[in-house]
């Protein structure tokens, strides 16, 4: 930055007049918007535009590809609990009816162990009964 030589006000608004025509002509020499160097810029920036997009549509596909591939494994992975669950509860089931069946035979094996033992004690008191009968 350059020192304050001005001495009086005139020299002041001759430097601020030359600095604002330099500031115009620097404006007036800069390309215009048909600059070929301008248009390959503009090109240029618009390529990597559309590659960045063209990235971040494919990302998101992928991303989308890889969500959709979580929620079918995820899918099946339930299935598969689910038919085991399934299974252990059937073979649950089978594992009651099989005890239950066990149960009722025992039950069965009770009674006609009671019945024959009725029927014998019967058996006895009417031998008892006829021997008494015969003396």
């Amino acid at each position: 930055m350059g020192t304050f030589n001005h001495a009086n006000f005139s020299d002041r608004i001759k430097a601020s007049t030359s600095a604002k025509l330099a500031l115009v002509e620097k404006l007036k020499t800069r390309p215009g918007p048909d600059d070929p160097r301008r248009q390959a810029v503009a090109a240029e920036r618009k390529a990597i535009h559309d590659a960045r997009l063209a990235r971040q549509e494919e990302r998101q596909r992928l991303l989308q590809e890889q969500r959709e591939r979580e929620a079918e494994e995820r899918r099946k992975r339930e299935e598969e609990e689910l038919l085991a669950a399934l299974a252990r509860e059937a073979e649950l089931e089978a594992e009651r009816k099989v005890v239950e069946a066990a149960r009722l035979e025992r039950a069965s094996r009770v009674v006609l162990d009671q019945a024959e033992q009725k029927a014998r004690r019967d058996e006895r008191y009417a031998a008892r009964k006829m021997r008494q009968k015969q003396r």
